[in-house]
């Protein structure tokens, strides 16, 4: 008899442990590294569980032990660097064990393990005698095409099952099983016609690919919008296969790869995997499969890319390092550089992150000498040139009586770009018509009753929608409170910005790009390709058309709203604004006519503005860095950000405070800085109440300990309450 130690797909980290299961005699193919399907708890639930060790004995009686129902799927998804990689992600950030294997293993392992049945000749053709017509037939269909399925064979030749068992007990064919849909991997680059690098690429790609063979280290591209970061990349990578390895090339989102997946394909051919949310089971089968056996080599994806079985890896890259979506917003709270990080760290690998805009926190790593700095200051097509970038004061627009959201310049200057057949991009982060509904009469704000935060309009759905829970509701024609008509929908969205310009520019053709035009599996590529081949004078967007494209034919780019994100409650606010305005200004002038950005804003002066505005990314850095240490903020720091949540709002609030008493008594006598307990900057979200407590201390490693250490503690209490730990947070929530 044997048995089995499963970790039990569970999230409460009271539950999180080794169970021990008894393995049935009809599971003898049964190994470490499989999923399964076990009882647990009173009710005999069924869930999911992953074998992480076999035992012939056990020192639990036997009669107690639960047995395994059935195996998923018949291959092992996991092994040992897997498991050792989401054991240090369950203490780094305070997540179930299973939750974090749980991102490394296929979530259909039934459809990644089909299985295919093949045949072959053991003998050549001629030296087969005395067989039947039939298999005769059989034999020389096997012959002529090697490549067929059993099945397929059979059904063409109409062979007895007894005629080919008698073929395989004779010893003229071998029959077997692999794994289905599985190309051979390509050996053979495509021809294509690669750039000229420039001095700058050409030392990147030197520097990068001695550490392949050499010391790995992490590197930081800082290279300025449009200087090639991407052709650095590929060059890396082609040095990967050439040494027989693969590679991972991370995007901040999927709206990213269209363009991206053109270059890699036309230079990689069908070496490259792509993995992304919007890939249906099939399409996510079939390219999880291609990784593990070989076939595909080169994965690139977002951050859950990271995760997919590459089996030897030389050099892992993340593009635009600082986008915040390579952090996750559920348990596990990971960021994808941290892993990708770690992972090189393990497989003696390079870590290169490149970014027109590094996070602080990379900038100054590279000034701690623990990130080997690569700058790229030139842009790849030798006739570009960086744009020129005007503030446009909005202040004295008012003065002149203009209240539009167009400047006169602005105008102006779109104007000439449609003569000239040139396109314009004009960019605000805002979705939606309206950002908030109110009755001029007796102020009343129309608010979503689960998170009471103002809805948005949506004009051409004719809906108000709440961005924090999603919840939809009819637009209103009169007040629900006093009944008057005086409603009025106040500030501008992509949507308002298109019925405007519309207006303005009739003969204009139009696109906006925003999270409601590009929801469908393929909208962004076919967005992409309409800016790629003229189709769109004017293209409207929030920050996804900041985020990577290169679109030649853009001249001028126009900055509705810089003030929108530069005081949020964040102190991101300010750094985020700087990358926000950076890359969306690198848009403008990427082909061989001089770009122009207008940036309107209420603040002109503001030092961060100032910096985008001269490209001075040294002055904002050296800025940022010396408020961050005023603040005592991260890189100085280290931050652990707990959010509090629940139905219940006083049960929250006495959550919260009762942590904070663990907190204070296991932490007294050290240097750990407590902030809070108060209520989220989104206090309320689809009904759930949340409170959030902050902890601050310059050591890492000890901030985790003690506050892994105190949060088991409160949870011994069961207080029923849910609890979200974030090491260094990329949002204030």
């Amino acid at each position: 008899m044997a048995f089995a130690q499963i970790i039990v797909k569970l999230y409460q980290r009271g539950q999180d442990r080794i169970y021990t299961y008894r393995i049935p005699a009809s599971m003898e193919g049964l190994q470490v590294g499989m999923m399964v399907e076990v009882p647990f708890g009173g009710g005999n639930r069924v869930l999911v569980g992953f074998v992480i060790d076999i035992n012939e004995t056990t020192e639990y009686p036997e009669d107690k032990i639960k047995e395994i129902r059935r195996m998923m799927g018949r291959e092992c998804v996991f092994g040992p660097r897997e498991l050792g990689m989401a054991r240090w992600m369950q203490k780094r950030y305070y997540a179930s064990l299973s939750a974090c294997l749980a991102l490394f293993v296929p979530k259909d392992p039934d459809r990644m393990s089909r299985m295919q049945k093949k045949v072959k000749l053991l003998r050549p053709l001629e030296e087969i005698q005395k067989v039947g017509v039939g298999q005769r037939r059989f034999l020389e269909s096997v012959s002529a095409h090697p490549e067929w399925t059993l099945p397929r064979h059979v059904k063409e030749t109409g062979l007895g099952s007894a005629s080919l068992r008698s073929l395989q007990e004779k010893g003229w064919i071998h029959c077997w099983e692999e794994p289905e849909g599985i190309p051979a991997a390509s050996v053979i680059l495509p021809e294509v016609l690669r750039p000229q690098l420039n001095e700058e690429q050409q030392h990147a790609v030197t520097e990068i690919t001695n550490a392949m063979t050499g010391v790995p280290q992490t590197f930081l591209l800082y290279g300025i919008t449009g200087s090639g970061k991407t052709e650095v990349y590929m060059r890396c990578i082609e040095q990967a296969l050439a040494q027989g390895k693969g590679a991972f090339l991370l995007v901040p989102e999927i709206s990213l790869t269209p363009q991206l997946l053109e270059r890699l394909n036309g230079r990689f051919g069908d070496q490259v995997a792509v993995l992304h949310s919007r890939l249906n089971d099939t399409e996510r089968s079939r390219e999880w499969r291609r990784i593990r056996y070989g076939a595909a080599k080169v994965v690139v994806g977002p951050r859950s890319a990271l995760f997919a079985p590459l089996v030897n890896p030389g050099v892992i890259i993340l593009d635009e390092e600082h986008e915040t979506s390579y952090k996750s917003d559920m348990s596990p709270r990971f960021h994808a550089v941290e892993v990708a990080a770690e992972m090189a760290k393990r497989a003696g690998v390079p870590l290169v992150l490149g970014s027109a805009t590094p996070s602080a926190e990379s900038y100054y790593h590279t000034q701690q000498g623990e990130y080997k700095l690569l700058r790229l200051t030139h842009r790849a097509v030798e006739a570009s040139r960086l744009p020129e970038i005007r503030m446009v004061d909005m202040r004295r627009e008012l003065v002149l009586g203009n209240t539009s959201i167009f400047s006169m310049e602005l105008l102006q200057a779109m104007k000439e770009r449609l003569d000239r057949r040139e396109q314009t991009v004009l960019f605000l982060n805002r979705r939606g018509h309206s950002s908030f509904v109110s009755c001029r009469k007796c102020g009343f704000v129309l608010r979503c009753p689960a998170c009471f935060l103002p809805y948005t309009f949506h004009k051409d759905r004719n809906m108000m929608i709440c961005h924090h829970c999603g919840r939809q509701t009819p637009a209103v024609e009169t007040c629900p409170s006093c009944g008057s008509r005086y409603v009025k929908y106040f500030g501008a969205g992509t949507q308002r910005v298109e019925e405007e310009v519309s207006k303005v520019f009739p003969q204009a053709r139009i696109l906006r790009m925003d999270a409601n035009t590009t929801s469908t599996k393929n909208a962004f590529r076919e967005v992409y390709e309409q800016i790629r081949d003229y189709q769109a004078d004017i293209i409207i967007g929030t920050q996804m058309i900041a985020k990577g494209m290169d679109m030649p034919r853009v001249t001028l780019v126009g900055v509705l709203a810089a003030d929108m994100t530069l005081f949020y409650p964040d102190f991101h606010s300010t750094e985020r604004t700087f990358q926000l305005l950076t890359q969306v200004a690198g848009r403008a002038g990427r082909g061989e006519v001089p770009g122009e950005v207008l940036i309107q804003t209420y603040d002109p002066d503001h030092y961060v503005l100032k910096s985008v505005a001269a490209h001075d990314d040294e002055s904002f850095y050296r800025q940022e860095l010396v408020s961050r240490s005023l603040l005592q903020c991260p890189p100085y720091t280290h931050l652990m950000q707990i959010l509090i949540s629940g139905k219940e709002e006083e049960k929250v609030q006495a959550a919260a405070v009762r942590l904070h008493q663990i907190l204070t008594y296991y932490g007294r006598g050290r240097d750990y800085v407590l902030l809070g307990p108060a209520p989220a900057e989104l206090g309320r979200i689809d009904n759930v109440f949340r409170w959030k407590l902050m902890i601050r201390h310059a050591n890492e490693d000890k901030l985790i300990a003690y506050s892994n250490y105190c949060l088991d503690k409160f949870q011994e209490e069961n207080h029923q309450v849910s609890i979200a730990s974030d090491l260094n947070p990329v949002h204030m929530y």
